[in-house]
């Protein structure tokens, strides 16, 4: 009877807390819909049967429709069971949430409980230790629970489990709700922290491209003062080739015009000194024609003096 309580018990916070949730038998990761206040709430499970591709087809849902990032860091599987599983999960507002179980005899249970509406984790744990976890049941276990009642339940026990039920359900509803406003309030923090951190980041990257904006400005101004150095080094030192160029080529010049100026100071002087000579030449023969001539005018002279000697005889 006891045992019985329990289970009824059982029945009727899963109920209230899982609002029609179901696990099918045969694939080990099971959906849960419960509706609090407006919140939808989506519970999976993965089980130490579940296998690999199993695993992986929950974790291609999980991406799918709740952008829930899953990472597979260990697995191990041994007699048919999971004995190792080391997994993180991380939803869309970058919460992550490690989990590593191992047990030779197979892992326990794991309970994934999270909210569709805002896509993010609530809990993610082993559904025997879970504080948050709606734990799944199986949809064949509501059956067996609801005939168990009505069979072996009288009808003053069946009344008394009725205002216990009430009183379960009220008490239920209520820490539903308180839970549902504290995961609201966190979740609104948590938003909050995420948006201050983000902002914080696009501050901190705004710093970041303003000061790489100003470095790189800073590197332009001292490249362009360089190149501007440079240019004008290599125009005073081509300034400086050119001038010496046409210091060269003006030496040049200055040699070759006063050798032409030696030239023609030389030329001027054997050509003076041919005149000197030739004016001489000219003088001997000019002194020898006056002697010629005063030597034919004295033989004229002695000539006529013959004749006339010659006549007066």
């Amino acid at each position: 009877m006891t045992s019985f309580v329990g289970k009824w018990k059982l029945l009727v916070f899963v109920l209230f807390v899982g609002f029609y949730a179901f696990a099918k038998a045969d694939p080990p990761a099971t959906i849960a819909h419960t509706i609090y206040s407006n919140t939808e709430i989506a519970t999976f499970s993965i089980d130490k049967s579940s296998t690999r591709t199993e695993i992986f087809e929950l974790f291609k849902e999980l991406f799918i429709n709740h952008s829930v990032k899953a990472k597979l860091n260990g697995y191990k599987r041994h007699g048919g069971v999971i004995t190792l599983l080391d997994l993180t999960l991380t939803d869309q507002n970058g919460a992550a949430f490690p989990l590593n179980l191992q047990n030779d005899k197979g892992i326990d249970t794991i309970c994934l409980t999270l909210n569709p509406a805002l896509n993010n984790i609530v809990e993610f744990a082993p559904c025997d230790v879970a504080l948050k976890a709606v734990t799944p049941v199986k949809a064949s276990q509501y059956d067996q629970f609801y005939k168990a009642t009505t069979v072996d339940s009288t009808e003053v026990e069946e009344k008394e489990t009725n205002k216990k039920e009430d009183k379960v359900e009220v008490n239920s509803r209520q820490a539903a709700q308180d839970v549902i406003a504290a995961r609201k309030a966190k979740v609104d923090t948590e938003i909050e922290a995420a948006r201050l951190r983000v902002k914080q980041q696009q501050e901190q990257r705004r710093i970041d491209v303003l000061a790489r904006k100003a470095k790189l400005e800073t590197q332009q101004e001292e490249n362009r003062i360089k190149n501007e150095q440079l240019i004008a080094e290599r125009t005073l030192k081509r300034e400086q080739q050119l001038r010496e160029v046409s210091e060269r080529q003006l030496a040049r010049r200055q040699e070759a015009e006063a050798a032409r100026i030696a030239k023609l100071e030389e030329e001027k002087r054997q050509i003076a000194i041919e005149t000197n000579r030739l004016e001489t030449l000219a003088q001997e023969e000019r002194n020898q024609l006056e002697t010629l001539e005063k030597e034919r005018l004295a033989a004229q002279q002695r000539q006529e003096q013959r004749r006339l000697q010659e006549r007066a005889r």
